[in-house]
Parts: structure tokens; C-alpha cells; sequence
């Protein structure tokens, strides 16, 4: 394009006057009009946040940010830093302490209750021949015939009658354990019986008041 050096208008280069004015296009003014300048707008910057930074806890009283210890006035809000707190420190939990284990009490145990025997009964044994024994004082009894030669000396002694009726020297003996009197054979020769019931070689028989007891052919009764 040709400026017009008059009135400033563009025409085109081969005019040989200008279009608006009419002014010579040919002349030593007329100089080509510029070329139009192409606009490209900058490129937008892009953000990039600074570092956190941890200036040891201290917090601006007005805006709660940051900032460095010593400092006079805060550079967020320009707040004075004069009463500037440190940030309050993260609570720790502790949890409360286990109760401590106390042992249930142990109970001594009681002392035991002595309880004595009870006493003998007072027993007899009531022969055929009518010889009384009393059975007194002591709880075994041994039932036999006497020997002098084998020094045998029996609690009840059966004398002559035993020894016709097969009465052994040691043929068994009564006892008692508690309230309850027994009687046991002594391996006699001849055995030994409780209301006809014979006992077996060292068996042992439990006897009550009014039993009958046969050593052989010797015979009493029982009494308490």
C-alpha cells in the first residue's frame, strides 16, 4: 500500500494519484505505507507457592499465620508481633495407669475340732457253763484257753470246759471299732460261729447284744 503524503490515506501501489485527495502518488514524498505490526499477547505467568516454613511454632495473634521468631510485624497482615504466641503443641494422650492387682485375702484355714473316742462300752460274754467275762477297759479281747507251758493267757479264759468242747488256746478274738463290736477267728482248729453262721478261716463278724457265739462247741452270749 502507497500512503498519501497529503491526507494520509492508503491506495494502492500502481495508483499513480491518491484515491482520496488526488494528490501525484509519484512525487519524491510519497513513501509505501508500513507494514502492519502482528500482536502476540505474553505468555501468563505461572504460580508456584513458596515452601512452607516452620519458623518454631510462633503464630501471628491477628491472622494465625506463621511467622519467624524476633520478628517485629507480621508479613502477611503487617499485625505487631509483640504478643505473638507460640502455636499451641499437639496434645498427647496418656492413657490412665492399670489399677494395680490386689490378691483376694487368704483365709487361715481353721484349726480342726479334736473330737475324742468314744469309751468303751461295757461288754460281757456269759458262758454255758454260767462263767461271766466282763469285757471293761480296754477294745480287743482275746477268747481261748490258758496254757501255762506256752505262756497263753487269754482275756476270756474257757478253762476245763474249752478244752472239752475244742476250744483252741488262741481261737479268736472280739473287738471293738466305734460302737460296733466284731469278732474274728483266729485260724482255730475247731472254727467259730455267730448265730449258727460260721465265720471263714480269719474272717471277721459283726456281733450286737444277744448274739450267741460258738467257739467249737464252747457257747456264750453277748451282751452290752
Amino acid at each position: 500500500m502507497v500512503t498519501c503524503p497529503v491526507c494520509g490515506a492508503q491506495n494502492d501501489p500502481s495508483a499513480g494519484f491518491c484515491d482520496q485527495c488526488g494528490t501525484s502518488l509519484q512525487g519524491p514524498g510519497a513513501a509505501p505505507a508500513p507494514a502492519a505490526v502482528s500482536y502476540a499477547p505474553p505468555a501468563a505467568p505461572v504460580y508456584t507457592p513458596p515452601p512452607a516454613t516452620n519458623f518454631g511454632g510462633a503464630v501471628c495473634p491477628q491472622c494465625g499465620a506463621q511467622v519467624i521468631p524476633g520478628e517485629m510485624f507480621c508479613e502477611n497482615c503487617g499485625a505487631a508481633l509483640g504478643s505473638a504466641a507460640p502455636a499451641p503443641a499437639a496434645a498427647s494422650y496418656a492413657p490412665p495407669p492399670a489399677p494395680a492387682y490386689t490378691p483376694p485375702p487368704v483365709a487361715a484355714p481353721a484349726a480342726p475340732v479334736y473330737n475324742p473316742p468314744p469309751p468303751a462300752a461295757t461288754a460281757s460274754l456269759t458262758g454255758i457253763d454260767g462263767q461271766t467275762f466282763q469285757l471293761s477297759g480296754k477294745t480287743t479281747y482275746l477268747l481261748g484257753r490258758r496254757d501255762d507251758v506256752s505262756g497263753n493267757y487269754p482275756d476270756v479264759d474257757t478253762s476245763d470246759a474249752g478244752l472239752q468242747a475244742g476250744v483252741s488256746r488262741r481261737h479268736a478274738e472280739l473287738y471293738q471299732q466305734g460302737v460296733q463290736w466284731f469278732i474274728r477267728d483266729l485260724n482255730s482248729v475247731n472254727g467259730t460261729w455267730v448265730n449258727q453262721q460260721h465265720l471263714p478261716t480269719n474272717g471277721a463278724q459283726p456281733v450286737n447284744p444277744g448274739d450267741t457265739i460258738r467257739l467249737g462247741k464252747w457257747t456264750a452270749t453277748f451282751r452290752v
